[in-house]
């Protein structure tokens, strides 16, 4: 468990009981079992939530059959729209404008 063998756990229980005085240990026992419960009840919390998560990304993951329509772009219907836009587009006009940058505007060219 952890890493840690039965004769580490021993001498691990032996200095707890030599810290803690005989009158004490009933209370230190009771507040280490409720640490251990709570511990629990957090780890199976964790679980679930983390299921859920699993399974919500599952279904955003799924493709929803029920949204997907049946008419799905195929070549017989694309290529020809596209060489439609093709004939009809034209060329774009491009405007070139130089960009001068601080350090040039400074430094004096040699």
């Amino acid at each position: 468990m952890f890493g840690i063998s039965g004769g580490e756990l021993l001498i691990i229980t032996v200095l707890i009981l030599i810290m803690i005085k005989p009158e004490d240990l009933p209370a230190f026992v009771r507040k280490l079992g409720q640490t251990v419960a709570m511990l629990q009840e957090a780890y199976r919390a964790l679980q679930v939530k983390g299921q859920s998560f699993k399974r919500e990304l599952e279904s955003m993951a799924a493709p929803d059959v029920t949204t997907q329509t049946s008419a799905e772009p195929t070549a017989e219907t694309v290529i020809p729209s596209l060489m439609a836009m093709e004939s009809t587009a034209e060329p774009e006009k491009v405007t070139v404008v130089p960009v001068v940058r601080e350090s040039e505007k400074t430094m004096p060219r040699t």
